[in-house]
């Protein structure tokens, strides 16, 4: 973008209609800093600390907490182990470092994080859109982790983000090039243009996608809305980099941190719930909307922000043995 805009142009498109991102209350930010120890044996006195919100827990409004407690738990465990000493395979990060991620959904009953490869049912739409019945069906792009709503299959489920994970911490890799800016925004694009269709076009302004980068210990966060509530999307990375240390002597500053990282990861998430159920409710307050898809009218045609169907990769070239046999 360096390359096309100048440095006004570029502040401009950071700065337009940015949403504030959600801040952390001051009891559960105060009991996160708690943990802000350095020997394992003071972070260990700090979890077994009976705490007032474990008497008469309750999920909603002590699900953030618990969550909190377990991550730290965890986390001081593989600390303990050693196991940040040497590297791992792409899944063991997965299993043991970013579980606390697809964790802090646990509070939203009405999302959850699917892990396993799973593949993007908004991608799978686009590219099925002009879908006859003599050709295959698509399926869609497949994520390390999508963010979805929890519904049977008698129903349409919704997505709220997606996120990818590696082992390697290469930011000029190519792996990490096409995940983190191919894939991963072509995907959450695909979100964003499935959801936009189910709100009023007034609060497009107020809806997000969540992305999340996992590679190796380092993480970051990726945010994508229309500020000028048109046919263009913008992507933000918050922050640019942040990365667990493999040493407890830096928990608190770094994996504290990105425990911040995916609450607010959640509390976007929450937020984009919340807005396409108050889409719901603002319709049942009349009657009118009964009628709707029964009249003989011109429909206003919303904005697309994804309208491509090619479902074509990149082919890979082969090496050609050109030597005489």
């Amino acid at each position: 973008m360096e390359s096309i805009f100048d440095e006004a142009e570029l502040q401009e498109i950071r700065s337009a209609n940015v949403k504030p991102m959600p801040m952390m209350p001051t009891p559960l930010r105060g009991y996160m800093a708690s943990f802000n120890k350095k020997p394992p044996n003071e972070i260990r006195d700090v979890i077994d600390t009976r705490q007032p919100w474990q008497t008469n827990y309750d999920i909603k409004n002590h699900g953030d907490y618990d969550w909190v407690c377990n991550s730290v738990y965890n986390m001081l465990r593989e600390y303990e182990a050693g196991s940040f000493d040497h590297s791992h395979h792409e899944t063991w990060y997965l299993m043991h470092v970013w579980r606390f991620v697809d964790c802090a959904f646990d509070s939203v009953p009405e999302a959850e994080a699917v892990r396993g490869e799973p593949s993007s049912l908004d991608s799978a739409a686009r590219k099925n859109k002009d879908r006859v019945i003599q050709d295959r069906k698509r399926i869609g792009r497949k994520c390390d982790i999508i963010i979805r709503s929890i519904d049977c299959n008698h129903s349409t489920s919704k997505e709220y983000g997606a996120g990818e994970t590696g082992s390697i911490v290469d930011l000029n890799g190519t792996k990490m090039l096409k995940e983190s800016g191919i894939k991963l925004p072509k995907v959450m694009r695909d979100m964003f243009n499935s959801l936009q269709s189910k709100i009023d076009h007034a609060k497009l302004g107020d809806l997000q996608i969540v992305g999340c980068l996992h590679y190796g210990l380092s993480c970051s966060l990726l945010l994508m809305d229309s500020p000028a509530c048109s046919y263009v999307t913008r992507l933000s990375r918050y922050p640019i980099a942040l990365e667990i240390s493999k040493d407890v002597s830096g928990f608190g500053s770094t994996f504290l941190s990105a425990l911040v990282m995916a609450w607010k990861a959640k509390e976007v998430v929450k937020a984009t719930v919340e807005l396409l159920a108050h889409h719901v409710e603002d319709d049942c307050q009349y009657s009118s909307w009964l009628e709707q898809g029964f009249e003989q009218k011109k429909r206003l045609i919303r904005p697309s922000f994804s309208t491509s169907t090619d479902a074509r990769s990149p082919k890979k070239s082969r090496p050609t043995n050109n030597a005489p046999s």
